[in-house]
């Protein structure tokens, strides 16, 4: 490393992290933007404690949340991949996260 080299920076997750993440986020009752903000805060999270499926719980309604979420996330540099759950574990009303 030289001297010009930035220093490079080690994360750790606390034990206290890695017992209170939970892999489901309920955005159940959000706006979007307060439901995007929770999201990115949420998938950051997840990537730092090396998740690599998640899942969003927005609910069917209109598809407005959903359609926001899921525009989101195809922006998101960690998301590799969005698809329904099951339908009997939810279907279009829960988006599966597949991280890098």
């Amino acid at each position: 490393v030289s001297a010009s080299s930035p220093p490079i920076r080690v994360l750790t997750a606390s034990p206290d992290a890695l017992l209170t993440f939970k892999t489901a986020l309920d955005l159940h009752g959000l706006r979007a933007a307060a439901a995007l903000s929770a999201v990115d805060k949420w998938l950051d999270r997840g990537v730092l404690l090396g998740h690599k499926r998640l899942t969003i719980i927005h609910g069917k309604g209109e598809g407005i949340l959903r359609q926001a979420v899921r525009t989101h996330l195809r922006t998101h540099s960690q998301v590799k991949r969005i698809v329904d759950e099951h339908p009997c574990r939810g279907g279009a009303g829960v988006t599966c996260v597949e991280l890098h």
